[in-house]
């Protein structure tokens, strides 16, 4: 079964152009389209599906990408989304990033680096070129488990690095139990068994970089 998608952009022939090709590949097809947030949001409401990644343009009338992004991810968390943005305005970036993006796609890349950053993702829940971006704002905030806290967050970062315990203790200034202790904490609030166990695991959920 293809993985949906939806489009929100005001320019008709860039929101065509990303259907049509999206809708001839093998892994996705597009299952809504919208000029704007609000345009989205009315078809949502009338009883359409919300799809499993949004692709959303930066800047549109009457409600822009970053408002509708934070709206989807009020309401539906579990998608993931997409800015589409323009490198003549390098600060969309941040803002869609900011807003609760999982990456940014310039509208001008070409068509392999644009299926590239939809296929990472679908896969790893962020486009990986843009991944300190991504890890930095996962320490300002919760994108997959609004359980986390954001020490919490800050130490699945640390947790994740090739640091043997004694030596990522040093880092953090902490002592060796009190790591431990740290670490059985997460590995019973994560469900694993061992660090490695949670080093999987958040690189699989796209908790860690």
């Amino acid at each position: 079964m293809k993985i949906t998608i939806g489009i929100i952009d005001d320019v008709w022939s860039v929101l065509l152009g990303f259907k049509t090709y999206l809708n001839n590949t093998e892994l996705y097809t597009v299952s809504i389209t919208a000029s704007n947030g609000q345009d989205f949001i009315d078809q949502i409401n009338k009883g359409s599906s919300v799809p499993s990644l949004m692709l959303i343009d930066t800047q549109m009338p009457l409600m822009n990408g970053s408002e509708i992004v934070h709206w989807i991810r009020k309401n539906y968390p579990e998608t993931y989304m997409v800015g589409l943005s323009t490198s003549g305005k390098p600060n969309d970036r941040l803002i869609m990033l900011e807003a609760g993006c999982c990456g940014c796609i310039n509208k001008n890349e070409s068509p392999s680096i644009f299926i590239k950053g939809i296929n990472e993702v679908r896969t790893l829940h962020f486009i990986k070129d843009q991944g300190d971006d991504y890890a930095n704002l996962m320490l300002r905030k919760s994108f997959h488990n609004p359980n986390f806290t954001h020490e919490e967050y800050t130490f699945i970062q640390d947790a994740c690095s090739s640091k043997k315990n004694d030596e990522l203790a040093v880092s953090l200034c902490i002592s060796v139990p009190t790591l431990e202790r740290k670490l059985t904490a997460l590995y019973s609030k994560c469900e694993v068994k061992n660090r490695a166990g949670l080093i999987l695991k958040s690189k699989e959920m796209g908790w860690a970089i």
